[in-house]
């Protein structure tokens, strides 16, 4: 459809299947980015090598400073650890609200999918958030590839730890107990 009329389609089409490396995940990626007019078809030259190059080029798109992209890898942190995480879940540990979390979805486009699944016997859904594929992960977990782009897994969970021990202490150990797991085993270990 964006060919319609272009004289050099046969190039243009031929120069994408070299790239896409036969990624159907890459032609897809690359149609979004035409149809968002954040791909020039003319400028052949310019179009990204491979998925990881693909990724790249998005981000790059996406989030072009540093400062732009500060609440979006908090957003990324989480969503590394698990292979759905909530959206309620997010926004209460990255201190957002739906509407900014809904945003940054819009920005960030198809590399995440959303599921709904009903919990409790009063139809509530919950809804969460995963990579579309296991190569975004992969991509955004590797400073060699994702380059400033990249994700700290070891600081992913351990802001995961962190929301995990300051809820459940709030909701299970009375304030004037022991919550660490240093001054536990230094009190009931001696």
């Amino acid at each position: 459809k964006e060919l319609e009329g272009v004289s050099n389609r046969s190039e243009i089409v031929e120069k994408l299947l070299d790239n896409s490396e036969g990624s159907f995940l890459y032609a897809s990626m690359f149609v979004e980015g035409v149809q968002k007019k954040e791909i020039d078809l003319s400028n052949i030259s310019d179009y990204p090598v491979g998925l990881d190059a693909i990724y790249l080029q998005n981000f790059r798109r996406k989030f072009p400073s540093l400062e732009s992209y500060v609440t979006p890898r908090k957003i990324l942190e989480l969503i590394v650890t698990t292979d759905r995480m909530p959206v309620r879940m997010i926004c209460a540990i990255v201190g957002i609200d739906n509407y900014v979390f809904r945003s940054f979805k819009e920005t960030i486009g198809s590399i995440l999918i959303e599921t709904k699944r009903p919990v409790g016997v009063d139809g509530a859904e919950c809804i969460s958030y995963s990579f579309c594929h296991k190569s975004v992960r992969d991509w955004i977990i590797n400073s060699d590839k994702s380059g400033r782009y990249y994700v700290d897994v070891a600081t992913a969970y351990g802001t995961m730890a962190d929301y995990y021990r300051r809820n459940i202490s709030k909701q299970y150990i009375p304030e004037d107990e022991i919550v660490t797991v240093d001054d536990y085993l230094k009190n009931y270990i001696q």
